[in-house]
């Protein structure tokens, strides 16, 4: 029913169109359906494609997520760490470390994250009964009776310490180089005579220049 002046009306509930205008309206109507089932469309296909992307990375192995780490080595973060079972002396391990890569060296390590990490994939995949080599050394340089300073091997900043038990000592004042303690889990470290012969850990940084 049209009105006055064209404008639509109610009556009993429905609304009511003047001539031509009903045309319009359900135009619009179909419009605004066809609308949202692109947006519908758009949204679904835009969340199976992020899902698909979170999957990917969620599933790929560890030495992606993190470094690309030489083949073996264990990948923590940026950082790879390779052990080698070989006994060797102290300075005998850094020179194998070095003969790697230029920027390879007995392990330097920055924080507990790390130093679980390192303790938990030895222990879990080689049964060694002997310390195990890292870079930290007495600085000679600076020794004295009453303080002892310790540096890396890379010239790293030492920011973390995870003595063992009743460690260092420096028994004899004969030990001046550090390993990880078999006792504890490869997880503690203890100044040793440097030439033992033992397993070592090196380090490298992936993507640091030589």
């Amino acid at each position: 029913m049209a009105c006055p002046g064209g404008k639509s009306i109610s009556v009993l509930g429905k609304l009511l169109f003047p001539r031509g205008e009903k045309e319009v309206a359900t135009r619009k109507a179909e419009q605004r359906r066809k609308g949202r089932r692109v947006l519908m469309g758009l949204g679904s296909s835009s969340y199976l494609s992020l899902l698909g992307l979170w999957l990917v990375f969620l599933f790929q192995p560890a030495s992606a997520a993190n470094a690309a780490c030489p083949s073996g080595w264990l990948a923590v973060n940026n950082t790879c760490f390779g052990f080698f079972t070989t006994p060797m002396s102290w300075g005998d391990a850094e020179a194998e470390c070095q003969k790697l890569g230029s920027n390879v060296h007995l392990a330097s390590i920055d924080e507990e994250g790390q130093m679980k990490s390192i303790g938990t994939y030895i222990s879990k995949n080689y049964q060694i009964a002997n310390n195990v080599w890292i870079g930290l050394q007495d600085d000679r340089a600076s020794y004295t009776l009453q303080k002892r300073q310790f540096i890396w091997s890379d010239h790293r900043p030492v920011l973390y310490m995870s003595w063992g038990p009743a460690e260092p000592n420096n028994e004899g004042e004969q030990e001046l180089c550090v390993d990880l303690m078999t006792i504890v889990g490869f997880q503690g470290w203890a100044d040793s005579r440097c030439e033992k012969e033992q397993p070592y850990l090196c380090r490298t940084d992936p993507g640091l220049p030589g």
